[in-house]
């Protein structure tokens, strides 16, 4: 039997890709207005983009975008439903079905009601009636408000049932994607076990930071030599601490492996930059040299490998607990992904990503953590940042401190 599936669009499109994966219908019509054509677009995006991976192949029928006046959206809807019932008569093995999930509140009244005086009308010619859905935010099951008798013939997958990833979701709001993200936190939870229990003690390291002009000189020194604090005291055991570690760390190959992945060899007593970071820096001392470079230029390389060894000395400083967390989340949710250091940019503009401590999510909704060390005025506007970022992306957001 064929399946048509009419959606009403609103703001948010996993309410209405939800649906699609579990009814696997073979024709979408959508019921957007002005306002909500991008997501309408993205929702046909993103069945392309993943029809294969969930065997959906959906033939998107082109309709034009309702008006916002309650006359307008009833002259709309009921123009979208008549030319489906037109093709109906043509078409005697197809159920027409109706997700009024999405949508305005009157675009919802008058789907509804147009779709049951169908339904009742098609019964009463001895053909199928149209079944009215609901997605339940609460549940996520897919709720019958009508012929809750169709339900075999309707779905095709419990929607409980069906995982998305965090790429997934994020390309499902249709405004950023995922540039990158680490998966082998759990290779590096050891290490950040070892530098939790230093902290436990009452030490955290903080290092000096690299720049534009020291980024040579950085790279080829141990890591205790960018270890700083006004107390000198302190510093001396936070030095001690990190080179006892680093000893350590020669001795262990599961730590080695995990320091490793982070950037950081243990030699010497020490900690020291990898071969692959030093050999960056090296080789970009000798770009830098040519006489065709334009200041810009210089300037976006150092930049770049400024960040790149900034990013993996972090690992010492804060990274390590982003890792304790992502460990103790997964042990929460062990059917979650969990993912850390992730980076995500709008789809115009994916040369300024911006960067989250953790995503995760159970295959319906997004978590994103964002773990912060300070003062409580530092933490405080460290999350009112993370919320702006996150607040239209399908997201919860939670602080750790």
């Amino acid at each position: 039997m064929r399946k048509i599936l009419i959606q009403l669009i609103g703001e948010q499109t996993l309410p209405n890709i939800f649906p699609i994966l579990s009814i696997n219908p073979d024709a979408v019509v959508n019921i957007f207005t002005d306002k909500t054509r991008k997501q309408h677009r993205t929702i046909m995006n993103w069945c392309r983009q993943y029809g294969e991976k969930y065997d959906i192949h959906p033939e998107f029928i082109q309709t034009a975008p309702v008006k916002t006046s309650l006359s307008e959206i009833k002259q709309g809807i009921g123009r979208v439903l008549q030319n489906e019932m037109e093709k109906l008569r043509n078409e005697k093995d197809t159920m027409l079905i109706l997700n009024m999930t999405g949508g305005t509140k009157s675009m919802s009244a008058c789907a509804i009601s147009y779709c049951m005086q169908i339904s009742n009308r098609l019964k009463q010619e001895g053909d199928q009636p149209l079944p009215v859905v609901y997605l339940n935010p609460e549940n996520r099951e897919i709720e019958f408000i009508t012929e809750d008798g169709q339900t075999e013939s309707v779905l095709v997958r419990d929607p409980r049932e069906v995982k998305l990833s965090v790429a997934e979701i994020i390309d499902a709001a249709g405004t950023a994607q995922m540039v990158s993200a680490r998966k082998d936190w759990q290779q590096v939870y050891p290490c950040a076990k070892a530098i939790h229990k230093i902290a436990n003690g009452g030490l955290y390291f903080t290092l000096n930071e690299v720049n534009q002009d020291n980024f040579a000189s950085y790279v080829s020194s141990p890591i205790s030599a960018h270890l700083r604090d006004n107390d000198e005291k302190r510093l001396k055991r936070a030095k001690a601490a990190l080179q006892e570690l680093a000893a350590m760390t020669q001795q262990d190959e599961t730590l080695s492996r995990g320091f490793a992945l982070c950037g950081f060899v243990a030699r010497d007593g020490d900690f020291f930059f990898s071969d692959e970071l030093q050999k960056n820096a090296a080789e970009l001392e000798i770009l830098l040299t040519a006489d065709d470079l334009q200041n810009q230029q210089i300037n976006e390389m150092k930049k770049a490998m400024s960040r790149q060894l900034g990013n993996a000395a972090n690992f010492f400083v804060g990274g390590w607990w982003e890792v304790i967390v992502a460990h103790a989340y997964q042990l929460e949710n062990p059917q979650a992904e969990v993912l850390w250091s992730v980076e995500t940019a709008t789809r115009n503009d994916l040369d300024h990503a911006v960067e989250t401590d953790i995503i995760a999510t159970d295959g319906h909704a997004l978590c994103c953590i964002s773990c912060k060390r300070g003062i409580h005025p530092q933490v405080t506007q460290e999350l009112e940042q993370h919320c702006t970022r996150t607040r239209n992306a399908h997201r919860i957001d939670v602080a750790v401190k």
